[in-house]
């Protein structure tokens, strides 16, 4: 029994910790959010014990997943269950969710229309947008919209932007669409303006959406625009190009080191930047959220055909056990983002981690300073506005 646990669980670990090792690695080791690094080193914890010892299998790693479990605990305040039952109410409310169709943008959407508020979902693929909006109809008080939209094409998001209008004033907005950046490929991949995929529509698509939804006013200092950030923030870099003449930097990939999961990394710590701008430069309130681990499609494990096997599908399989069991379900995962749009006290540009901790300057400046880096968010901010209008030009 002991012997064909062990392997049910070694393809998810085979994946996380070897595909994966660098980013496991640096969770650990120079990770600014300590839940991240308990929940990882205590399973690599785990993994070492059991191959020395064949021993306490599963201590260490049932100890990391009630850690981490524990984590949100204070966070129950803002459960869907506390919530639905409370006397919140956002009847007349309406909430936009971009890549809302799953992950932890649809946990955000499906509490948000239990709760009263018309809901738009904006997705690139009009399918899962229609089946994600037909789930949250089952048990929602407010309306469910979808729309189409893709973050990599300008003309795509101003035809969104343009759409909503019909809709009125958006009480808050979840820049919440992205995905996890591929190990490199032979060439940068590009949005359709030439910019790195990763940073050009996780960061840049929203910063041109926001824009034009203030330039409409339909985002006004009576919104609330929420980030879904990342602890990967922490390792997050711009070159020294982005404050050259042309503003360009390394923007568009072609002289990134593109270590696995840099570019997200990137595009996260651009939009921590973003929701600190918001407020200093607009007056719009925001906030950033790191979800934490959280079991969602991020996880999926591409095919890997050898012959007529698929590696892949084994190595899904073994994910699938551990991440049901130790990761934060997405009702879980969103209530950060809940948080974030419902209390009033996190609207100051801050940004919390996994365990729902307000981080301070002081503290950002000590573990994680690109985030607090004021050259930086004023550079950025620059480079992202000159985008933008010459876009709208």
């Amino acid at each position: 029994m002991k012997k064909l646990m062990i392997l049910a669980l070694a393809p998810g670990f085979m994946y996380c910790f070897v595909v994966r090792s660098d980013e496991a690695i640096s969770l650990v080791f120079n990770n600014p959010d300590p839940n991240e690094a308990i929940l990882v080193g205590g399973m690599l914890i785990g993994m070492v014990t059991s191959l020395v010892t064949r021993k306490f299998l599963f201590a260490p790693f049932f100890l990391a997943a009630l850690k981490h479990k524990l984590d949100i605990s204070y966070l129950r305040s803002f459960s869907r269950a506390t919530l639905v039952n409370s006397s919140i109410d956002l009847t007349g409310k309406l909430a936009v969710v971009t890549g809302g169709n799953s992950g932890v943008g649809f946990g955000a959407a499906e509490t948000m229309a239990q709760l009263g508020a018309t809901v738009i979902l904006g997705c690139r693929s009009e399918k899962r947008c229609s089946a994600a909006a037909d789930s949250i109809r089952v048990s929602a008080k407010g309306s469910v919209v979808t729309l189409s939209l893709d973050l990599a094409d300008y003309s795509s998001i101003a035809a969104f932007a343009k759409s909503l209008e019909e809709h009125g004033h958006i009480d808050y907005l979840f820049n919440n669409a992205g995905f996890a950046t591929a190990p490199p490929a032979p060439a940068p991949v590009h949005t359709k303006e030439g910019l790195e995929l990763g940073l050009g529509s996780m960061h840049f698509g929203h910063y041109y959406l926001t824009r034009d939804l203030m330039a409409s006013s339909l985002i006004t200092p009576n919104s609330r625009v929420i980030n879904t950030a990342s602890a990967g923030a922490h390792f997050g870099v711009f070159d020294d190009s982005l404050y050259s003449e042309s503003g360009e930097g390394d923007l568009r990939g072609e002289k990134t080191v593109t270590a696995f999961g840099q570019m997200y990394s990137r595009a996260k710590l651009a939009n921590i930047i973003f929701g600190r701008s918001l407020v200093r430069e607009h007056s719009i309130p925001a906030c950033s959220m790191h979800v934490g681990a959280v079991a969602t499609s991020i996880w999926d494990v591409p095919r890997i055909a050898v012959g007529d096997f698929d590696v892949g599908a084994v190595l899904q399989a073994g994910v699938d056990m551990y991440t049901k069991f130790i990761m934060r379900n997405l009702e879980q995962g969103s209530r950060g983002l809940v948080r974030c749009a419902l209390d009033g006290g996190v609207g100051g540009g801050v940004y919390l981690d996994g365990g729902g901790n307000i981080k301070s300057d002081a503290q950002l400046l000590t573990i994680a300073p690109n985030m607090v880096d004021e050259k930086l968010r004023v550079r950025l901010e620059e480079v992202s506005e000159e985008f933008w209008q010459r876009l709208k030009s």
